[in-house]
């Protein structure tokens, strides 16, 4: 029998990551000396989606050659600065704790590259929950592709009863994945769509908690 497996996304999920991505792509575009229409950028920023996508919604720029160094340089910033700021939410740790002893199996996924990912969950101390961390570099596509998703069921073992994120890409590839979704309205993203086509609202990580402690799953 395969172990129930609960899939995380990261960043608004677990950990609040904004003021470190903020201040990287800041130092990326002082690099090479790009415009950019901040009044979109931390909006978008939210959203989660991949970097290419994001570069390409708030860059004054299409030169393909300076939006890919871009990149590249926000990559090395953040990994190299920033994988350490920012706040693990409350009740984060304590949920994480509380499933691991329950039997579950948990993942975190993450649009970001794994070894960053890795890198934040283990600064703020919740990589050991984790049987398995992956990044959008380890797979075919990012979210809201189900790549993360399917590959984190392939690689547990587990039969996913729940993947918990705070975006529409994590509902989208929940969604195509089959797997029920649980929104962390703490998170970054907000909205009618979300609160309305989520399987389940949280208000807080104790909610999940709760939730598999009525022994329902889904």
């Amino acid at each position: 029998m395969r172990s129930p497996l609960i899939i995380f996304d990261v960043d608004g999920t677990l950990v609040d990551t904004m003021e470190g991505m903020l201040r990287a792509f800041e130092e990326a575009l002082s690099l090479n000396s790009v415009d950019v229409d901040w009044s979109r950028v931390e909006e978008i920023m939210k959203e989660g989606p991949s970097l290419t996508l994001f570069l390409h919604s708030v860059l004054h720029e299409t030169d393909q050659a300076v939006i890919e160094r871009v990149a590249e340089d926000y990559k090395r910033i953040y990994f190299s600065k920033y994988t350490g700021v920012g706040r693990g939410y409350p009740g984060v740790e304590r949920l994480l704790r509380e499933l691991k002893k329950k039997g579950f199996v948990l993942s975190a996924v993450s649009n970001k590259r794994g070894e960053t990912v890795r890198r934040i969950l283990n600064n703020f101390q919740l990589k050991s929950y984790f049987r398995v961390v992956l990044g959008a570099d380890e797979v075919p596509a990012p979210k809201p592709s189900p790549s993360l998703l399917l590959r984190s069921e392939e690689l547990t073992g587990g039969r996913a009863i729940w993947m918990v994120g705070d975006t529409s890409s994590d509902l989208k590839a929940a969604r195509s994945a089959g797997i029920p979704f649980a929104w962390a309205s703490w998170g970054y993203g907000s909205g009618k769509v979300l609160r309305e086509e989520s399987d389940l609202v949280l208000s807080s990580p104790v909610d999940l908690l709760l939730h598999v402690n009525s022994g329902v799953t889904q």
